[in-house]
């Protein structure tokens, strides 16, 4: 009797039998003392006791292995997560370094990047510096930073001398200028491909003193390659011809049927004589209309002329584009302007200029001719526009 062990003192629903074994194994606990009834009380009860162990054994063999079944596949993910576990720990010292490379290595891609950078933000100062003109926003350092797709391009600027945000202070015609002055510098580099540059309206918002300084820069880099600019903007042929660059003007019109026809540009006033002379030698307008259109063609060539030339005087002075704006809308009459482009100030006399010759009768068809109507021979007339205007571009 005393080799039966007690029964675990503990609760489980998932085991129903235990209770009958518990009783089973009180009852055989507490034989009577005589023989006899012990002899009795062994016989009766054993069968009851193996029953109930039994049935007690193989419930608590069909909850473990339903416990097992659930806990092997955690038991193996846990066993693989300790394995893990403890292979970190024992590499954790190494993470320190590892961390340390890693950053020293971004640092140095950085550093690097910016040092190729150089080259380029040095170039794009440089233009920079032709292209602002009159701004005073001086361009400072530019850098890249940021890693994978939080790159950035990070630019300082000085406003009088003031440091400042870049972006922030910058007009719509300093922000395309500045665009220019980093896309060039890369367009252009001498590791690229291509030897040709293709810009489109460039110039757009910028004021007449970039778009000067853009032509000067725009020379620069023809040296070296093609450069092909579009655009709308009359400005930028005007400087062209003002800065007697080497570069070929042309105008794309598209005519009835929307055939483009592509010609090369003349300057203004050379447009104006042609449209001219085409008209004075043609038979089938009449004389009227050519005493009042011819004189008006002349006078627009002739003040297209005098003004190229007085911009061109004044800007090789030291003068600015705002300046020749005032100084040229401020003449009003042919005679002045013409004072202008000879000496720079509208209230000089031109009379000695003009003399007795062709000069003079170029201003008279352009001055009273205007206003009262050509009486003489339209060809000669625009000849003679012709001649004092080559006199006048002569006279820088």
């Amino acid at each position: 009797m005393d080799r039966v062990r007690p029964l675990p003192q503990i609760a489980d629903d998932a085991l129903p039998t235990l209770v009958a074994a518990t009783e089973a194994h009180a009852t055989w606990s507490a034989p009577p003392a005589a023989d006899l009834k012990l002899a009795d009380h062994l016989t009766k009860n054993i069968a009851i006791l193996a029953t109930a162990f039994d049935a007690l054994k193989r419930h608590a063999q069909e909850l473990v292995a339903a416990r097992e079944d659930l806990w092997t596949p955690l038991a193996l993910k846990l066993g693989a997560w300790v394995g893990l576990a403890r292979a970190a720990e024992e590499a954790a010292p190494m993470v320190t370094d590892v961390k340390a490379a890693s950053d020293w290595l971004k640092r140095s891609a950085g550093n690097l990047r910016n040092q190729r950078l150089t080259p380029l933000a040095e170039r794009a100062r440089d233009i920079w510096a032709r292209l602002r003109q009159e701004s005073n926003v001086e361009l400072g350092a530019i850098r890249l930073e940021g890693q994978a797709t939080s790159r950035r391009v990070e630019l300082s600027a000085e406003v009088d001398g003031v440091d400042a945000g870049a972006l922030g202070v910058m007009s719509q015609g300093e922000l395309h200028a500045l665009a220019l002055s980093l896309f060039l510098p890369r367009a252009t580099a001498p590791d690229s491909p291509f030897r040709f540059i293709v810009l489109d309206d460039p110039i757009q918002a910028m004021d007449p003193a970039k778009v000067q300084g853009f032509v000067q820069v725009l020379q620069e880099l023809a040296a070296e390659r093609q450069v092909i600019v579009l655009s709308h903007d009359d400005r930028l042929p005007a400087a062209v011809r003002r800065a007697k660059a080497s570069a070929r003007i042309y105008e794309v019109a598209r005519i009835a049927g929307s055939k483009v026809v592509v010609s090369e540009s003349s300057h203004p006033a050379s447009r104006y004589l042609e449209d001219g002379i085409a008209l004075a030698l043609d038979k089938n307008v009449p004389d009227d209309a050519k005493d009042g259109i011819i004189p008006s063609l002349c006078r627009m060539a002739f003040e297209s002329a005098a003004f190229e030339v007085f911009d061109e005087r004044l800007i090789a002075k030291g003068g600015d584009s705002a300046d020749v704006q005032e100084r040229w809308g401020g003449a009003t009459t042919l005679r002045q302007r013409l004072a202008l482009a000879l000496s720079g100030d509208k209230s000089k006399e031109i009379n000695t200029w003009l003399g007795t010759g062709p000069r003079r009768d170029a201003f008279s068809v352009c001055n009273a001719g205007v206003h009262t109507g050509s009486t003489g021979h339209h060809a000669d007339q625009v000849r003679a526009v012709k001649k004092a205007i080559k006199d006048l571009r002569a006279s820088v």
